[in-house]
């Protein structure tokens, strides 16, 4: 997938966004237990079907029971193998 001009400049906006906010968002980066983050989003379940396909990518060893939950204040918590990426409004 190539990224166009286009999404640069929606990415550049969101990130102006980010940082003209009057107060500091607070991001975390967190590794929560596959159980605790299964009864995290058991609200949802097309977070939880990411959820076994996600373990293997955090380890070499296939042995890993933790998973990488980014939480931005009281605003997003989401589960990822990598950074993510807020769309402030």
């Amino acid at each position: 997938m190539q990224v166009s001009l286009n999404d640069l400049r929606s990415l550049s906006i969101q990130a102006y966004k980010l940082c003209d906010r009057e107060r500091e968002l607070h991001f975390e980066r967190l590794g929560i237990i596959q159980s605790v983050v299964e009864e995290m989003f058991a609200y949802n379940r097309f977070k939880l079907v990411q959820i076994p396909p996600l373990l293997p990518l955090t380890s070499s060893d296939n042995k890993q029971t933790h998973l990488t939950v980014y939480r931005i204040d009281d605003y997003h918590v989401d589960i990822t193998c990598e950074p993510s990426i807020l769309s402030i409004k």
